[in-house]
């Protein structure tokens, strides 16, 4: 009752010897993971401060650089659900994306990106990190992949790969995208013409790899 029939999420890492709990917030109709403590804030990707409050004992030594709290809450997902259309210039994921708030990514993504990069999510659920500042040639490119065992639970399950890539080579394929889809329309092949839509845009990309070179740089 105390969390408000919060959701949460307990990880247990016998390897690194940490435990780290989540908040399990909805928003936009979808979960998302959140972090409110870690038994050790150097083994953590959130910028979690352990406290310095008068304390009468010395710390349990398995939580000497622990910070936040199990039971704390960044509380509902509740907020406006922004989205931009492919059209919008700023776009690169050529579909639908729906901006995801830092909050809702803290612990799960570095929070040295969160801070210098906007992420939004794609419709393929991937990310893509905006930056900040316009002097920034970089994006970030989350990318979700099946994995074999998760370290926790050796159950099946996802991991993420980040990367930055420069911007102008993301720009530069999706023109390349556009040059394709424009000769595909103007083709006789399709009946009815064709409307540009993301699942077509992320063929053609798939196509294109086989003709140009990875854009990432790291």
């Amino acid at each position: 009752p105390k969390t408000m029939g919060a959701l949460k999420e307990i990880l247990v890492f016998r390897r690194l010897g940490i435990v780290q709990v989540f908040d399990l917030v909805s928003h936009g109709r979808r979960f998302y993971r959140s972090l409110v403590y870690t038994s050790n804030t150097r083994l953590c990707l959130a910028a979690l401060q352990p406290s310095t409050d008068s304390r009468n004992s010395l710390w349990p030594a398995w939580e000497r650089h622990g910070a936040g709290h199990p039971l704390a809450s960044h509380g509902s997902g509740d907020g406006p659900v922004i989205l931009r259309d492919w059209e919008c210039a700023e776009n690169l994921s050529c579909g639908v994306e729906m901006f995801v708030p830092a909050r809702l990514a803290q612990g799960v993504i570095p929070a040295a990106l969160l801070e210098a990069y906007h992420f939004w999510q794609s419709e393929d659920d991937n990310l893509i990190g905006y930056p900040t500042k316009s002097s920034n040639p970089h994006v970030i490119m989350v990318s979700m992949e099946k994995s074999g065992g998760i370290e926790s639970t050796n159950l099946p399950g996802h991991t993420a790969s980040i990367s930055r890539v420069l911007k102008t080579q993301v720009e530069h394929a999706n023109r390349l995208k556009n040059q394709v889809f424009t000769h595909l329309e103007g083709s006789s092949l399709f009946e009815g013409g064709l409307r540009p839509n993301f699942q077509l845009f992320s063929l053609i990309g798939n196509c294109l790899l086989y003709t140009s070179p990875s854009p990432r740089d790291s």
